[in-house]
């Protein structure tokens, strides 16, 4: 006997079945009732005479059908190649998040240099993304262990190590300069927010940057940054990139001054081009063990932020090609070699976001409600002008639902 059932991002069981036909094989289909789209998991419980005897979960989201809109680069997933089934995965991902950007990063404890082969996990994973219209990006995170010992290196020394000779990486990745260097211009060296002196920073990216450029136009070069840390006007200018690493420590409400600091220590001009400076946000999901009581909190806490950064960016009056916003790692992977990746409920939230957001600008926040941010935005280029929308939240969701008292609101 099989028993599933299915539950919403809440913990609430939302459908069940029960498959028993007397066979010690059953093969069927079945099409959970879910009453909205969401994210949900499923939990099949089989037993044999009483006796549990195995236990599968399946996480999945259910989405309206996308609609006709060339997916925008302004957000992106983050995603680490470096583990086969993401690698396998990271199409359907992207395409599944209804992104236009993706970072990949292709470095990690276990690399090997034939991981980098015709045929190897990261030039398929590169291939798949690099043959559509998405905006890739390459990332290395840690020194693999095999070139770590033989540098005599620390594994977080990235930078270090781009900074010497080539020819001492070059056969760990050297060739996707060759590959893809006339597509591929974002590159970021580490994964942690870095720590050195803004001196050493600048040395460094400078020869980098040098020798990179041998290989790409133009190419952005660039280390994590601490969303903490003050921006030195140094790094926010040299070889047009910063990423900024959220740690948890900033709300929807640090997003405008983030974007202003970035703004005026990278002396941009207005409008923007594409020869200016590029800032990249990088959001982390929260740790979900199972079902947590504050796992929905988590998510509007993290929609809030977003939405507040693409609003900042949109009225900082430089153009909103000039911002990335990245999600990292919003999945999950069953333990094996044959993992399977499931999305966690913040990759759905991220594509609701993409999805409505695409070619959209920020027009007017309106002081309508107390205790609410409500904010209008633009119809899509050739759309009527009432196809305009309005993002509206709550300052403190603790608060509970915020009701008008007015009979209706106009707004020109």
């Amino acid at each position: 006997t099989a028993q599933t059932r299915v539950f919403d991002v809440h913990g609430v069981e939302v459908d069940r079945a029960v498959i028993s036909d007397g066979s010690r094989r059953v093969r069927t289909d079945w099409v959970p009732k879910l009453a909205e789209f969401g994210w949900y998991r499923a939990l099949i419980e089989v037993h044999t005479d009483n006796e549990l005897v195995g236990i599968r979960t399946l996480d999945f989201f259910w989405a309206p059908p996308p609609e006709d809109i060339e997916p925008s680069p302004i957000f992106g997933i983050a995603a680490d190649a470096t583990n086969a089934p993401i690698a396998n995965a990271v199409g359907a991902l992207a395409n599944g998040a209804r992104v236009g950007s993706v970072s990949l990063n292709v470095w990690g404890p276990n690399s090997k240099p034939t991981d980098f082969d015709l045929g190897g996990k990261i030039p398929t994973a590169l291939n798949t993304l690099t043959h559509t219209n998405i905006e890739v990006s390459i990332g290395f995170h840690e020194v693999p262990i095999a070139l770590a010992n033989a540098l005599a290196v620390d594994s977080g020394s990235v930078l270090d190590v781009f900074a010497s000779p080539m020819d001492r990486w070059n056969q760990w990745g050297g060739q996707l300069l060759d590959r893809y260097g006339q597509s591929i211009t974002q590159w970021c060296f580490g994964s942690l927010p870095t720590e050195e002196p803004v001196s050493k920073l600048d040395a460094q990216l400078e020869t980098v940057y040098d020798e990179f450029a041998r290989f790409i136009p133009s190419p952005i070069v660039s280390v994590p940054w601490s969303d903490d840390r003050p921006i030195d006007p140094v790094v926010a200018r040299r070889h047009r990139g910063l990423r900024l690493v959220d740690r948890g420590n900033t709300g929807a409400g640090s997003m405008p001054m983030l974007i202003n600091e970035w703004v005026n220590q990278s002396a941009l001009g207005s409008g923007g081009s594409d020869q200016d400076p590029m800032l990249t946000l990088l959001l982390h999901p929260a740790d979900h063990e199972g079902f947590v009581t504050d796992t929905w909190s988590a998510v509007g806490s993290l929609s809030r932020k977003a939405l507040a950064f693409w609003w900042a960016a949109g009225k900082s009056g430089v153009g909103l090609d000039r911002f990335r916003l990245l999600l990292a790692d919003a999945w999950t992977v069953t333990p094996g070699k044959r993992g399977q990746v499931m999305p966690a409920p913040e990759l759905h939230v991220w594509r609701t976001i993409a999805s409505r957001l695409a070619g959209r600008h920020p027009i007017e926040e309106l002081a309508l409600l107390d205790g609410t941010r409500i904010l209008l935005i633009s119809p899509r280029a050739g759309e009527p002008q009432t196809e305009g929308a309005m993002i509206v939240w709550l300052e403190d969701p603790r608060l509970g639902n915020a009701t008008s008292t007015s009979r209706s609101h106009r707004t020109t």
